[in-house]
């Protein structure tokens, strides 16, 4: 995507030189950077309530004062050794409650405040709030997108409507409100743009980002990194009883019969995922006896590639269907339902033939 500006370098430059004077006579009288801070934040609440009685043209040159303050503290910082992290954090931290209570004026003026206090005919317009708290909120996450990217490692400081170009686009709307009949619906359009542009904004620090992260993975590792699928791990146990092994029928799709089991919960061995299986299935106390092998089939379930882990085991005492188990069997070679499940059919022949074979 390609770099929108609003303020160019050369005019940033030109403002810079303009103001700089006036922060080094401060540096020279001892001002503490973080007293333009305050009175920055000070001012920015002022304006707020100079728009929230409907005085946009006044509005705006102390939103203008209120930016000098705060282009000024950090130069001042920097001019006097006095820049800090803390510094960094606290004037943060204020110009967002600066473009808070600016824009609180504002949505108070256009939600009716006006009437309450001095009885004023009022600029009620619903969508004019509309606007200006997505504004805010666009505001906040140009914000918060820079400053979780530099938690990420990515310095972010990309973007058409940076806070310096958002008081700039205020301060011009303002000063077009202040004219007579046309000025609210040009300060209206104003808002629009505002709140349009902020979010844009945020969503292009979002792409950039993303985007950023993607090249850093690529060149470091030789391709973008993805997010393996990997099959699931089972466990499924022949349980041996007198007079057979034990199946349930199932309760759930896939129907039919099959051997106790289930899914491996995170941080589970093999062998407690078998225990446990066996016990909610069958209500049947277990003591596995060996590893009889394991099935890793992709089709062997319908639903997903799962692999399975047979355990062979042995228990005493009468089997119930608990939990997926709809019914519960014992059953021998020959008496085996025809409706297994899974690759059950498989595993059952596979035991069935190895204990042929021991005899």
């Amino acid at each position: 995507m390609a770099e929108l500006i609003f303020i160019s370098e050369k005019n940033r430059a030109r403002y810079l030189k303009i103001i700089t004077p006036v922060g080094n006579l401060l540096g020279r009288i001892g001002v503490h950077p973080h007293i333009l801070s305050i009175t920055g934040l000070i001012l920015s609440i002022f304006a707020g309530f100079v728009y929230g009685i409907g005085s946009f043209f006044w509005g705006a040159w102390v939103v203008v004062l209120a930016g000098i303050c705060d282009t000024l503290d950090g130069q001042l910082a920097r001019e006097t050794g006095k820049d800090s992290n803390f510094g960094a954090f606290f004037d943060s931290t204020l110009d967002r409650y600066s473009d808070m209570f600016i824009l609180m004026g504002l949505a108070w003026h256009f939600a009716g405040g006006p009437v309450l206090m001095e009885g004023k005919n009022p600029e009620n317009s619903p969508w004019a709030v509309l606007f200006i708290v997505m504004a805010m909120a666009g505001s906040y996450m140009v914000s918060y997108t820079r400053a979780r990217a530099d938690g990420l490692g990515v310095e972010c400081k990309i973007g058409l409507m940076q806070r310096p170009e958002r008081i700039t686009l205020l301060v011009i709307g303002s000063l077009l409100g202040a004219i007579p009949v046309m000025g609210p619906l040009m300060m209206k359009c104003a808002l629009l743009i505002l709140a349009l542009t902020s979010n844009f904004t945020a969503i292009h620090r979002i792409y950039y980002v993303r985007n950023h992260i993607v090249k850093e993975n690529k060149e470091r590792y030789g391709k973008v990194v993805e997010r393996y699928r990997n099959p699931f791990p089972t466990v499924d146990i022949i349980i041996e009883v007198d007079g057979g092994i034990v199946l349930i029928q199932r309760k759930n799709p896939p129907y039919g019969w099959a051997l106790p089991g289930g899914f491996v919960d995170y941080g589970e061995s093999l062998e407690t995922a078998a225990i446990r299986e066996a016990k909610e299935e069958t209500s049947l106390n277990v003591e596995l006896i060996s590893q009889f092998g394991a099935y890793s089939d992709p089709d062997r379930d319908p639903r997903q590639h799962n692999i399975s882990v047979v355990f062979q085991a042995r228990a005493t005492g009468q089997p119930q269907a608990a939990d997926d188990a709809k019914e519960i069997g014992i059953f021998d070679r020959d008496s085996l339902p025809n409706d297994l499940a899974f690759d059950h059919g498989k595993i059952l022949q596979d035991y069935f033939d190895r204990c042929s074979s021991k005899r």
